[in-house]
């Protein structure tokens, strides 16, 4: 008989698990495809009882992602490919049914819905720019900036600004922000931006 122990359950549910900024591919063998990646995030968030959170991100480390066998995309076609790879995987996880996606970035033709996930999966996403603050209003559930692209604290404000005025022209509540950050592990607290 094999016993396999769950370490992510045994923790409280003060801890969230996530994966941090997963940038996506229509190439189902490179870095990860929206399909795949729908179904991965429901078994974890099922494994550790309803405590897993998705944040993504569009890409913007173009080498390395490139010498996964990932395309090298504009900052436009990244923020599309980003927006229709959050559609699929919400669509992933409503079943029963299938997933049909045709879209300019990717493309799913008939793949079964499932599994659900044990809570609704909240789906951040990291990005500075407007074309992503819109994004993040239209279509995530909130915004992880990362601190050492902030350059001083009115930068937070304005891009909640940006992203609640675009939550508000697709009908829909501000997402979240501000809730949590990236930090490195290799950039000590006194290379912090001056103003944490």
């Amino acid at each position: 008989m094999l016993h396999l122990s769950n370490p992510m359950t045994d923790y409280g549910h003060e801890l969230l698990f996530g994966a941090n900024l997963i940038p996506s591919s229509e190439h189902p063998d490179t870095v990860v495809a929206p399909a795949m990646l729908a179904q991965s995030a429901a078994s974890l968030d099922l494994l550790s009882g309803g405590r897993f959170e998705l944040a993504l991100g569009a890409g913007g480390f173009w080498d390395a992602i490139a010498s996964m066998g990932g395309p090298r995309r504009t900052p436009g076609q990244a923020v599309a490919a980003l927006e229709e790879a959050i559609a699929i995987t919400r669509a992933a996880w409503d079943p029963p049914g299938e997933v049909i996606f045709h879209g300019e970035h990717h493309s799913i033709d008939g793949m079964a819905r499932g599994p659900r996930p044990a809570h609704d999966v909240a789906i951040w996403v990291g990005g500075y720019r407007p074309r992503m603050l819109e994004l993040i209003g239209r279509a995530a559930d909130g915004w992880l900036p990362s601190l050492p692209r902030l350059e001083e604290l009115e930068a937070l404000e304005r891009g909640n600004a940006v992203i609640d005025e675009a939550a508000e022209r697709a009908g829909r509540q501000p997402p979240a922000s501000g809730g949590c950050s990236t930090w490195p592990k290799n950039r000590p607290p006194s290379s912090w931006p001056s103003w944490r």
